[in-house]
C-alpha cells in the first residue's frame, strides 16, 4: 500500500526537468566545496561555491586576492569538480 520515499524520489526527480536541474546544481556546488577545500586548504574558508547554472560555477570570495587565486587555478577547479561528479558538467568558473 505504501511505497518507500527512497523508491519514489529518484523517479520523481527524473520526471521533472526543473527538479533534476536543481538536484544537479546542488550536487555540483557540494562537490565544488570539497574540491575548493582540497585545492586551497586554509584559504578555502574565504571561498564559497554559490551557484551552478549552464555549465558556469560561481564562487563567492570575501577578498579579491582569493578571487584571483581561484581564477589562476580555474582549470584545476573545473577538473576537480568534474572528476568528483564523474561527468563533464562544469565548463567555466567565475568569482564574485
Amino acid at each position: 500500500m505504501f511505497e518507500k520515499l527512497s523508491r519514489l524520489l529518484p523517479s520523481s526527480i527524473r520526471k521533472s526537468p526543473s527538479i533534476s536541474r536543481g538536484v544537479e546544481a546542488a550536487s555540483v556546488v557540494e562537490m565544488a566545496q570539497k574540491t575548493v577545500n582540497s585545492l586551497f586548504g586554509d584559504d578555502a574558508a574565504h571561498m564559497r561555491p554559490a551557484t551552478f547554472k549552464n555549465g558556469v560555477l560561481k564562487i563567492a570570495c570575501d577578498r579579491s586576492v582569493y578571487a584571483e587565486t581561484v581564477r589562476l587555478r580555474e582549470q584545476e577547479v573545473i577538473d576537480g569538480v568534474n572528476g568528483r561528479i564523474g561527468q563533464h558538467l562544469v565548463t567555466n568558473v567565475i568569482t564574485r
